[in-house]
């Protein structure tokens, strides 16, 4: 479950590159783990638990982890992740286009026109 969060994650701060200034790509690249750790210190706009009170996230905390009880499990996440959240990496990523319309009109196309029967 933790893989998918992490993945989740990163694909929201990735949309969110587009927008932001080349020497906040690194700090908004962080949030992607620390977001899992409860911590939104990093988060951008797409976190809308960042806009929560305290007592509201005390409320909800099952779905997040503890730097504390879990240090193992945060240093190896970090370091797994450090290779990913460099500047040069996260370059690659901030031009802002996805293949969301393509992937749509070809799954609406081989709909009415699979490819093995025409």
């Amino acid at each position: 479950m933790g893989a998918t969060r992490i993945g989740k994650n990163f694909g929201h701060m990735a949309r969110s590159l587009k927008d932001a200034k080349p020497e906040d790509y690194v700090k908004k690249g962080m949030a992607v783990l620390e977001h899992c750790f409860d911590d939104h210190k990093c988060c951008g706009e797409w976190c809308s638990r960042q806009h929560e009170s305290v007592a509201q996230r005390q409320a909800t905390k099952k779905y997040c982890r503890s730097k504390t009880k879990d240090a193992e499990l945060y240093s190896l996440l970090q370091g797994i992740l450090s290779n990913y959240i460099t500047f040069e990496q996260l370059s690659n990523v901030a031009h802002g286009m996805d293949t969301n319309c393509c992937e749509a009109f070809n799954n609406f196309m081989t709909w009415f026109a699979p490819k093995n029967k025409v």
